[in-house]
């Protein structure tokens, strides 16, 4: 029998019907195929806008999948020809177009939050679509819809999803090893077909097997889920057993709060509320075949809805102490929205006579759709509030004048201007801003001052590729092909962290933290980079600072007599202490120190002739030169003085050490 069902024929036949059960579903399948076969092949000369495409593009068509294989269900209940099941199919094909022309513009460089959550709760909406499909048109029409058969129906969509991936998996990596024997024993390189077996696995097996096995629409109310022994002792031994271990965690943790009134709940308890809630209804709809068998099951599902009612007031409670104490964020949003969602679908299946399991996606789906559209919705209002919430604390800073949309930004003239917590709260608006919402959003304020900060990079970056250009006459052995670079190179717009770290630098804000000292960093040097000739005549050894020492020959850049240097000391500089120190790598040399506080301050202050100047002992004479030095400034709170701190690599250039 297991032969004559998975016979060739059998799966021609099979494969057959899917695509004429589901056309456009196998079209998507191949398309997505298609789209993984490009970025392959192309991989090395795709520019980072090509990829972005391609990127939005696959993940455009996964969720056109999985929306027409529902279209497909709905249209099978109405019994319509073939030609208005495909009329049906234009909703997911303009889906697919609204759904890609909405989409983030850059997957890769900068990923917004606001990117992912479109991803997921469109994900979420689809699939909830998927489980109801068939079940809708009854639905709206009021019509009788029968428990079981959505539970049946429910199981099989489960089950077969799970055995698609599982063997599009196995699928995966058996062809893998066989590549790989192949690559092995016959020393063929088989280079990409890893990842075209792979895509294939992945987008075409998968996804086949799962439309040949789709669940009919005509559902058999009499078929015996319950007799599965293994999903029977899942849902009832491990699924509800461990959701009332976590409820008894939240129920104590909720006590110890009540307890210690004055002792808030910590943030985490709201998404740990409606993870562990979410997965509650999950067993309370997967444990519902099992309630006439089982008593525990019957139990449960009681009293499950009563018992997330009082975590969703304590999912409340905590969030709303956020939300006073630093406004509306993506997050936050999603807490109070899912939270509504949980006590909607508890006080459902507490108070309803029906206790229909399909509300369940169906609300989801609807909660989706309501918190994804207009002002109100996820990507709208905590933005919003948040600008506002900048703009308030730039007015409590007076580096703002006039009404939003109206007014000037006056920056600080130095860090010290407000107290250290109001500038790190300017400085968390900006971040949040930018990294959830897009450095755009930003442009509600600082419109000047970032077109300002992004013209001055692309100046730069010109300045730069002029320089670059400038080296390849320099050097008497260069080839065009080794500075090819130069001009290949296409200019790339800054990235969020950089817009925030100008932004902030313009402004003199900085983050604030609670803990430790408030920490100014400052980078001093000369300007000079690139290649330059170092005269080294009448010293002994070259040292870096900071890195293992080089072995040096003649050249026309060095002038040693023909003397090669050997890695026989290292130098660091401590700026806390001001100090250079030279380690001698002979066991019988101790450490050289020298006190360089002096040329450190003439630094600091702005003296360019210290970048370069020599120290002695009656064992070597030094010649420090500094080509850039970094340290951090912080303020002792205690005493109110300013101290330097000490970087592990605070200073790049070079000693010239001669031996007396």
């Amino acid at each position: 029998m297991f032969t004559k069902r998975f016979t060739a024929k059998h799966l021609q036949e099979s494969v057959v019907d899917a695509m004429q059960r589901m056309p456009l579903s196998v079209l998507l399948s191949v398309l997505g195929f298609g789209i993984i076969c490009v970025q392959i092949a192309l991989d090395d000369m795709l520019s980072n806008t090509a990829e972005n495409i391609l990127a939005k593009s696959f993940i455009t068509v996964v969720m056109m999948f999985i929306l027409s294989v529902a279209v497909y269900f709905y249209g099978e209940v109405r019994q319509r020809r073939k030609i208005h099941i495909w009329a049906y199919q234009t909703f997911t094909i303009a889906f697919g177009a609204l759904f890609y022309a909405s989409f983030e513009e850059n997957l890769f460089d900068g990923f917004l939050t606001e990117g992912f959550v479109y991803i997921i709760l469109t994900f979420i909406c689809i699939m909830s679509a998927l489980f109801i499909a068939p079940f809708i048109y009854n639905i709206f029409r009021r019509k009788r819809v029968s428990q079981r058969e959505f539970y049946i129906f429910s199981y099989h969509i489960v089950f077969t999803i799970a055995m698609a991936l599982i063997v599009g998996g196995v699928a995966t990596l058996l062809g893998l090893i066989a590549l790989w024997s192949i690559e092995t024993l016959f020393n063929i390189h088989v280079g990409n077909m890893y990842s075209y077996w792979s895509a294939f696995a992945l987008c075409i097996f998968a996804p086949l097997f799962f439309l040949v096995q789709a669940p009919s629409v005509n559902i058999n109310s009499a078929e015996k889920v319950e007799d599965q022994k293994f999903y029977g002792f899942l849902i009832k031994y491990i699924g509800i057993p461990a959701i009332i271990f976590y409820f008894v965690i939240l129920y104590l943790y909720s006590i110890k709060v009540l307890v210690n009134f004055s002792q808030w709940p910590q943030g985490e308890v709201a998404w740990m509320v409606i993870g562990f809630s979410f997965f509650g209804y999950l067993v309370y709809t997967a444990c519902y075949i099992f309630e006439n068998d089982f008593r525990l099951v019957k139990i449960f599902r009681q009293w499950i809805p009563y018992a997330i009612v009082p975590q969703v007031a304590m999912l409340f409670y905590a969030i709303g102490l956020r939300i006073n104490q630093y406004d509306w964020t993506i997050n936050r949003y999603f807490v109070v929205a899912f939270g509504v969602w949980l006590l909607f679908i508890s006080l459902y299946f507490i108070f309803s006579q029906k206790k229909y399991l399909g509300a369940i996606p169906m609300s989801l789906m609807v909660c989706i759709i309501i918190i994804s559209i207009g002002p109100w919705s996820v990507y709208n209002y905590p933005k919003i509030r948040q600008i506002e919430n900048l703009y308030n604390n730039l007015n409590k800073a007076k580096m703002i004048e006039g009404e939003l949309g109206m007014h000037a930004i006056l920056p600080n003239n130095t860090y010290s201007d407000i107290s250290a917590r109001l500038s790190g709260e300017i400085y968390s608006g900006i971040e949040y801003l930018c990294d959830n919402h897009g450095c755009d959003s930003l442009n509600a304020l600082f419109a000047s001052e970032i077109l300002k900060i992004k013209s001055k990079d692309r100046e730069e970056w010109d300045i730069l590729q002029e320089r670059q250009k400038e080296r390849e006459g320099m050097f008497a052995s260069a080839t065009k092909d080794d500075y090819g670079y130069v001009d290949s190179s296409e200019y790339t717009e800054m990235s969020n962290w950089e817009i925030i770290d100008e932004l902030a630098k313009l402004l003199k804000v900085r983050p604030y933290y609670d803990n430790y000292n408030e920490i100014e960093y400052k980078t001093f040097g000369t300007g000079i980079y690139g290649s330059y000739t170092i005269k080294v005549t009448g010293y002994d050894y070259y040292v870096p600072l900071d890195y293992a020492p080089r072995v040096l020959y003649a050249s026309n850049n060095l002038e040693n007599n023909g003397k090669p240097f050997n890695q026989k000391y290292t130098s660091a500089i401590n700026v806390k202490d001001g100090k250079l120190i030279i380690q001698s790598n002979d066991r019988g040399m101790q450490n050289q120190n020298f006190d360089i506080k002096n040329e450190l301050e003439k630094i600091i202050s702005g003296d360019m002739e210290a970048f370069t100047f020599e120290v002695q002992n009656n064992i070597m004479q030094v010649k420090v030169v500094i080509n850039e030095l970094t340290v951090n400034i912080s303020e002792n709170k205690e005493t109110g003085k300013s101290q330097f701190g000490f970087e592990r690599e605070n200073a790049s250039g070079y000693l010239l050490i001669k031996e007396l």
